[in-house]
C-alpha cells in the first residue's frame, strides 16, 4: 500500500517566502495553468518528472535543480516513475529587500535571468544544495521565517551556490526526453513566437505537417496543456506584462496579444487572472 502524500510547509506571514517538501506516491499532474510573480527553486529528491517551461520540455531526474523566473509559464508532468519527492521554494524579490542592499539583489538572482532553467548537479553539488534546503527547513521550523536573519543567511548561501553552478553549466545543451518531446517543444516555440498572430491548432498542424488530431493529443500529453490552453495562457501572460509596463490602451493591448475582439479578451483575462484588465492595471499603478 502506497504512503499518503506528505507535505511540510513553512511560510512567512506576508507570503514573501515559503518552502514546501512533498512526497507523491501516485502519478501527478499540476492541474493549474501556472505562472506567478514569484521566483521558484525546484529540487527533485527522488523519482523523475517531465517539466514544461515556457516553450520546451525537460526531463528532470533525482538531483536536478529547476529555476523558474517570474511570470514564466510552467507545468510538471509525470515521467516514467509514479513516485516522486521534491523540495520547493517560492519567494518574492521583496524578501531579499529585508537583508540585501538594492544594488546587490540583481547579482543574487543572476541565474534566474540568464536562461538557466535546468541544472543537472554533480554529486558534490547535490550535497551542498540539499544541505542548504535542510538547514532552511530546520531553521524555519524551529524559529519561524519572519525576520529570521539566520534563515536569510542560509538562503543567500543557496543563491550564491546556484549562481556558481549555473555559471559552470552555461554551455550545457540538455537532451529532450524523446523525439516527440522535441517536436512538440518546437511547436510550443512556434506558438511562443507567433501568439500575437491569428494562429490555431489548424495552422500549427499545417506548418509542422502533423494531423490536427495527433497534434492535439501529443501537445496535451507532452506539455500538460491543450493547444488552446497554452495559447490563451501565453497571450494573457504577455497582456499582463504590457498592462504593467506600458501605457497602451486595453483595446490596443488586446490586439497586440492576438485578440481582435476586445470583449473576448476581457473575458479570457478575467477567467485566468480573476480580475479585469482595468482592475489588474490599477493594482499595479504606483501610489
Amino acid at each position: 500500500m502506497s504512503k499518503p502524500k506528505s507535505i511540510i510547509f513553512h511560510d512567512n506571514n506576508n507570503g514573501e517566502f515559503h518552502i514546501v517538501h512533498s512526497k507523491r506516491p501516485n502519478s501527478y499532474l499540476m492541474n493549474t495553468n501556472h505562472y506567478h510573480p514569484q521566483y521558484e527553486i525546484y529540487y527533485l529528491l527522488s523519482g523523475d518528472r517531465n517539466y514544461f517551461i515556457q516553450n520546451r520540455v525537460y526531463k528532470i531526474q533525482h538531483g536536478d535543480l529547476v529555476l523558474i523566473n517570474t511570470n514564466v509559464l510552467h507545468k510538471t508532468i509525470s515521467g516514467s516513475s509514479e513516485y516522486h519527492e521534491r523540495l520547493l521554494i517560492e519567494f518574492n524579490s521583496s524578501y531579499l529587500d529585508n537583508f540585501v542592499k538594492p544594488e546587490h539583489i540583481k547579482s543574487f538572482l543572476a541565474a534566474f535571468h540568464n536562461n538557466h532553467s535546468l541544472l543537472q548537479l554533480k554529486e558534490t553539488e547535490r550535497k551542498q544544495i540539499e544541505g542548504c534546503f535542510f538547514k532552511l527547513m530546520k531553521e524555519s521550523k524551529s524559529h519561524g521565517i519572519e525576520n529570521n536573519r539566520m534563515l536569510a543567511l542560509y538562503f543567500l548561501e543557496m543563491l550564491e551556490l546556484i549562481n556558481r553552478f549555473a555559471e559552470e553549466a552555461k554551455s550545457v545543451d540538455y537532451e529532450y526526453p524523446s523525439m516527440l518531446h522535441q517536436r512538440i517543444s518546437e511547436v510550443a516555440a512556434y506558438v511562443d513566437q507567433n501568439y500575437h498572430k491569428d494562429i490555431s491548432l489548424d495552422t500549427a498542424s499545417e506548418k509542422f505537417y502533423i494531423s490536427t488530431a495527433h497534434l492535439s493529443r501529443a501537445f496535451k500529453k507532452v506539455t500538460g496543456f491543450t493547444f488552446i490552453e497554452y495559447l490563451t495562457n501565453l497571450r494573457i501572460q504577455k497582456a499582463q506584462k504590457l498592462l504593467s509596463e506600458t501605457n497602451l490602451s486595453i483595446s490596443d493591448i488586446a490586439k497586440e496579444v492576438g485578440y481582435q475582439n476586445h470583449t473576448h479578451f476581457g473575458r479570457m483575462f478575467k477567467l485566468l487572472t480573476g480580475s479585469s484588465p482595468r482592475d489588474f492595471r490599477k493594482l499595479r499603478l504606483p501610489g
